[in-house]
């Protein structure tokens, strides 16, 4: 096991940030403080911490094209995926299934095998250029949540900032650096598949730098 210090490891890093992911969205209202993104990444600068962004790197500003669509690919994956075995549950149990997965689901029936390959084909695009991205090791850090989760225990909120990772397949965590209505938010960070170790490392040389 490796046990050198973190700032041994892995000082300096070059983190990529998508800048419009720290606005606020629609789909679940926040309130964080206007510029608080744009504080931690000042601070981590000033530590020696490299970011790069789609204003200064073209890859970058490709990646965050292509990430528009990553969404609405990745369902389309899963819910392709999915439809046997939620078909087989809504005829062992009519009724079984809440109104938001039936309509995730009619997706999935209504695709045919090219649909699901053109999905397939674009995930790997999007793979490939994270990949030439972060091949020295570099991670990616942007909001963990478009906002605190919802009361109550039917939704657990916008998924709208996880969803991209996923499909991805890399390594991901939210580090507690934010806070919406005495509510947790994480700053979220990732990195390339295969990169778990180093990212754990990454996380916490961030958490230790920032929090202390």
């Amino acid at each position: 096991m490796d046990i050198r210090a973190p700032e041994q490891q892995y000082n300096p890093y070059r983190i990529f940030t998508r800048e419009q992911w720290a606005r606020l969205r629609d789909d679940t209202p926040m309130t964080l403080e206007p510029g608080e993104f744009e504080r931690l990444r000042s601070f981590l600068c000033a530590q020696g911490v490299k970011f790069v962004d789609a204003s200064t790197d073209r890859d970058v500003a490709q990646l965050e094209t292509l990430l528009e669509a990553a969404s609405r690919i990745g369902n389309d994956i899963i819910m392709y995926e999915a439809r046997w075995p939620l078909l087989a549950y809504l005829d062992a149990r009519p009724g079984s299934l809440g109104a938001r997965t039936m309509e995730r689901l009619s997706r999935g029936i209504e695709m045919s095998e090219a649909d699901y390959q053109a999905a397939l084909d674009a995930r790997d695009v999007i793979r490939r250029q994270v990949a030439c991205i972060a091949a020295d090791g570099s991670c990616f850090l942007t909001l963990a949540s478009s906002g605190p989760a919802p009361r109550g225990h039917i939704d657990t909120g916008s998924r709208s900032f996880l969803s991209p990772w996923s499909m991805i397949g890399g390594p991901s965590l939210s580090l507690p650096l934010f806070s919406v209505d005495t509510m947790p938010l994480g700053a979220q960070l990732m990195g390339m598949a295969g990169s778990d170790l180093q990212t754990v490392g990454v996380a916490r040389y961030l958490e230790e730098l920032v929090l202390g």
